[in-house]
C-alpha cells in the first residue's frame, strides 16, 4: 500500500475549539480531562493515494514566554500541516494566531514556508463574534493562509466542515508533494 505520513499540528488559543475539532477529525468523543498533548492517526484515501495524517492537538496556556516560543516554532518545522484555530467571539483568541504567524511564518526562510500548509480557522460562528469574517479573511490573504469557518455547537452538521477541511488538507499535501 502506498501511505505517506504527514503531521497536522492544531494550535491556538485557549478554549479556541482544538480539541473538540481534533476529535471529530478522528472520530473519537470529546474527553475534556486532556492536558499535554494528544494525538491519533486517521487515512484519508485521494487520487488512488492514501495519506496517514497524524493529527496532534498542542496543548498551552500561556503564550507570553520565550519558551512557547520556542516550542511553536519547533511544532511549524515538525508540521506539515498547521491549523491555528481561534475563537470569532474572543478578540484575544484571534490575537494569539497573529502572534503565531509573526513568531513562525514571519521569520522562516521563505523555501521553508513554502514546504508548509496553514489553515486559520475561525470557530463558534453562531454566537455573538468579536472578529468578523472580513478581518480574518484580510489577516489570512495577507499571509497566503487558507481561512474556513466551523461552528461546533451542539445540534449543527460539523461533518460537512470535517470532510471539507480535510480535503483541503489532503489536496494541499498531494499538491506540494507531486
Amino acid at each position: 500500500m502506498n501511505m505517506d505520513t504527514f503531521i497536522v499540528s492544531m494550535i491556538g488559543g485557549v478554549n479556541a475549539g482544538k480539541s473538540f475539532i481534533t476529535n471529530k477529525i478522528l472520530k473519537r468523543e470529546h474527553d475534556l480531562s486532556i492536558t499535554g498533548q494528544d494525538f491519533g492517526n486517521i487515512l484519508y484515501k485521494i487520487n488512488e493515494k492514501t495519506l496517514k495524517l497524524q493529527i496532534w492537538d498542542q496543548k498551552w496556556y500561556h503564550f507570553s514566554s520565550e519558551s512557547m516560543i520556542n516550542r511553536i516554532k519547533c511544532i511549524y518545522y515538525r508540521s506539515h500541516v498547521m491549523i491555528m484555530i481561534f475563537d470569532v467571539n474572543n478578540l484575544e483568541s484571534f490575537n494569539v494566531c497573529k502572534t503565531l504567524v509573526n513568531e513562525t511564518i514571519l521569520k522562516q526562510p521563505v523555501s521553508r514556508i513554502i514546504n508548509n500548509t496553514v489553515f486559520l480557522i475561525g470557530n463558534k460562528v453562531s454566537s455573538n463574534r468579536v472578529v468578523s469574517v472580513d478581518e480574518a479573511t484580510q489577516f489570512s490573504y495577507l499571509f497566503n493562509i487558507m481561512y474556513t469557518e466551523i461552528d461546533y455547537q451542539p445540534g449543527k452538521q460539523l461533518q460537512s466542515y470535517i470532510d471539507d477541511l480535510l480535503l483541503k488538507i489532503a489536496t494541499s499535501i498531494t499538491n506540494k508533494n507531486m
